[in-house]
């Protein structure tokens, strides 16, 4: 576990995740990213179709995919599903032998990735598995274009489903004819596969940053949370536990110290992707939960508009 310490004194503020926190699996990550990208680039079938053409590209995918996939969790990632690659995908995805190159290697990338990312890295990935696998067997049951109306159309799937591995699976059997039977049989490979890597060894958590010896922020796949050093309690503030919970990946943690005890304040920061400067804007929200150093929850406030969100969401969902 990679873990840093900040000192706040009354008044004083810092932004969660610390920025200049360093990455504490880019060692593995790096030479992981090699390891399968130069597997990939040695394959004689790979090599003759042109996957040459695409070494730049692929080289830059594999390290940025995997450099963010604890925090997203994406499967489809590590089934090469990278922008910049759609040309090849496309005109290598009727061909079932190249296709099982890549499902092979993507498995075997996963469980590289199980066995020194923490526990939950894991669990998250199995569960994620069983998901895509009831997927498969709802499409293997009905009519193809309806699968895809109903992830693209009618609106009532996430836009993870729609543009995530769901979306994904859709694609190529509409798009490059790839039965469904043969994804089951690659989810059934997969769990199996990492159901099998131990983990016993394996750290609880990625980071953990220590707040004045007193409140900690710790960064898991399943997600971010704060806990209280002197009670071991874990206090998950409802906006970073709720349907937009990737609006608010970061926090503004305030200390406020007086006679009667000492409190800390967070505030959730949006964060939104400009497409017009292609780089994200990072604003403070009116949502707020503000605790003591023992866990007690003093206040929050949520925004009427979120309350409106949040009603919508539990209609629409």
């Amino acid at each position: 576990m990679f873990s840093s310490s900040v000192t706040l004194g009354d008044g004083e503020r810092c932004v969660m995740p610390l920025y200049y926190d360093s990455n504490p699996c880019e060692e593995q990550e790096t030479a992981i990213a090699e390891t399968y990208y130069q597997k990939l680039m040695d394959n004689t079938l790979l090599r003759a179709l042109g996957l040459e053409e695409y070494s730049n590209t692929l080289s830059w995918c594999l390290k940025e995919s995997i450099s963010d996939i604890y925090d997203s969790n994406k499967i489809e990632e590590y089934f090469f599903v990278y922008h910049g690659l759609s040309d090849f995908l496309l005109k290598i995805g009727r061909n079932a032998k190249v296709r099982k190159i890549l499902s092979d290697t993507a498995i075997d990338l996963v469980c590289d990735l199980c066995k020194y990312y923490p526990k939950d890295f894991k669990e998250t990935i199995l569960c994620k598995v069983k998901e895509c696998k009831n997927f498969v067997d709802t499409i293997s049951r009905h009519s193809y274009a309806s699968n895809y109306d109903q992830l693209y159309i009618d609106g009532k799937a996430s836009p993870d489903d729609a543009y995530g591995i769901k979306g994904f699976i859709i694609r190529r059997v509409l798009d490059n004819s790839v039965p469904a039977d043969e994804f089951a049989q690659i989810l059934d490979k997969l769990y199996s596969r990492v159901n099998g890597v131990d983990v016993s060894a394996n750290k609880d958590i990625l980071r953990s940053v220590y707040i004045n010896n007193e409140l900690t922020y710790n960064t898991t796949v399943k997600g971010n949370y704060y806990s209280i050093n002197k009670t071991g309690l874990s206090i998950k503030p409802y906006f970073m536990d709720s349907p937009w919970s990737s609006r608010f990946q970061h926090n503004l943690v305030q200390c406020f110290v007086g006679d009667d005890g000492v409190y800390y304040k967070i505030v959730a920061y949006s964060v939104n992707y400009d497409y017009r400067e292609r780089n994200y804007v990072i604003n403070p929200t009116d949502n707020l939960i503000i605790i003591d150093n023992q866990g007690n929850i003093i206040y929050q406030e949520i925004p009427l508009d979120e309350e409106e969100e949040f009603e919508d969401y539990e209609e629409d969902y």
